[in-house]
């Protein structure tokens, strides 16, 4: 079983992801980070020089990835679970905790 973290940008999947694999003692991992490490460049270049239709397909290979592991943290970028694809694969082996946070802390 995995905990992972979904919700819009800036809403602390992060900051949480990092706290919850400390008192748990699990590993953390952040999708969008993985993606910026194998592609070897931002997301922001990604979808300026590859567009979001291609960043979406490297997100959903990365989720399929990692929502076969077991106890770890994972924090996905705000629209993966929009696709449902990636919901249903990090459901069958996580816990999806969606975070919120008002307009005025995300900006």
């Amino acid at each position: 079983m995995n905990i992972v973290l979904i919700g819009y940008r800036a809403c602390g999947k992060t900051a949480i992801g990092r706290l919850l694999s400390e008192r748990l003692n699990w590993p953390f991992l952040d999708t969008d980070v993985l993606i910026e490490q194998r592609c070897g460049m931002t997301i922001r270049d990604i979808f300026a020089d590859r567009a979001e239709e291609a960043f979406r397909e490297m997100e959903r290979r990365i989720i399929a990835e990692v929502a076969q592991l077991d106890k770890h943290i994972l924090s996905t970028g705000g629209g993966a679970v929009l696709n449902e694809d990636n919901a249903r694969a990090l459901k069958q082996r996580g816990l999806l905790i969606w975070l919120t946070a008002s307009p005025e802390t995300i900006w």
